[in-house]
């Protein structure tokens, strides 16, 4: 049965998340998501829990901000349409938050994740999918193109 995420649960968990990130940097580690997670009504077995990680964390950072938290547990819930699915996914590589994905760090992502792609090759899609030539791609522009030529 899909849950969804309402108001009330993304209050809750952004207090929990405050906690658990005493230190303030806005990111926790994986072992303290966990515990997280077992203090909601989106408690996750150990088994499943190796695979939610790897949707939100992909290459291994092992600290987890807010967003992949609430990021992961809308995809959970089954309330995530593809399309923001794909912006969830560009948002683990930007690793600033701006919105924006930039050449070097998409390259180190692909490397991360050995996706078989020459360096060459990962320059080429960034120059095609940079629009306004600035070396970054704006990756919701993107997304939205990418459904707009489909559709």
């Amino acid at each position: 049965m899909e849950k969804t995420v309402s108001r009330e649960d993304i209050d809750d968990l952004r207090k929990l998340f405050a906690r658990y990130d005493s230190s303030k940097t806005g990111v926790i580690r994986p072992e303290q998501l966990y515990e997280l997670l077992d203090k909601t009504r989106f408690p996750i077995s150990k088994t499943e829990f190796k695979d939610f990680l790897l949707k939100i964390d992909p290459i291994g950072r092992n600290a987890i901000t807010f967003d992949q938290l609430l990021d992961g547990v809308k995809i959970k819930a089954g309330n995530t349409s593809l399309r923001q699915e794909l912006i969830n996914a560009f948002r683990v590589f930007d690793s600033k938050n701006t919105g924006y994905v930039l050449v070097k760090e998409l390259i180190a992502a692909m490397k991360g994740l050995n996706a078989g792609m020459r360096e060459e090759e990962v320059r080429e899609l960034v120059e095609e999918a940079d629009f306004d030539n600035d070396g970054r791609i704006e990756y919701k522009k993107l997304v939205e193109m990418l459904f707009e030529l489909d559709g």
